[in-house]
């Protein structure tokens, strides 16, 4: 969805309705992420999307806000201990590595998802990725 005037307004009054029905959680893309890797949320922030997130989690008490895109251990870490989110998602992670857990644990390098082979139809990038080893 392209950014309009109004999503803060539409997105916060979203967040109020959910909060007060009660639900789960709620999961959220940060898609500026996959635009510039290198500029991803940055934490503190009370304007653009860490703003949003923040007007968002007022109305999500009972709510658990998860967000995925783009997302790093360090910039995860951040955003949950300054209360921005409460999970982080690592979907692309996942794919391309198979032992994400151990890598973000361990600080192992990740290896980066190709989307040329995302929704391709066949296993290639889907099962092809190796685990972490050192040289």
């Amino acid at each position: 969805m392209p950014h309009y005037d109004e999503i803060d307004t539409t997105y916060t009054e979203l967040a109020k309705e959910i909060g007060q029905r009660g639900l789960a959680y709620v999961h959220v893309m940060n898609q500026s992420g996959f635009a510039r890797p290198d500029k991803v949320v940055e934490t503190g922030a009370e304007t653009g999307f860490n703003g949003l997130l923040r007007k968002m989690k007022v109305h999500l008490p009972r709510t658990a806000l998860i967000l995925a895109g783009g997302m790093t251990r360090e910039n995860a870490e951040q955003m949950i201990e300054s209360n921005l989110i409460d999970l982080a998602a690592f979907g692309a992670n996942f794919v391309s590595n198979p032992d994400l857990v151990a890598r973000l644990q361990n600080g192992w390098p990740l290896t980066p998802a190709d989307p040329n082979t995302f929704y391709g139809g066949g296993a290639a990038g889907y099962i092809d990725y190796t685990p972490y080893t050192a040289n």
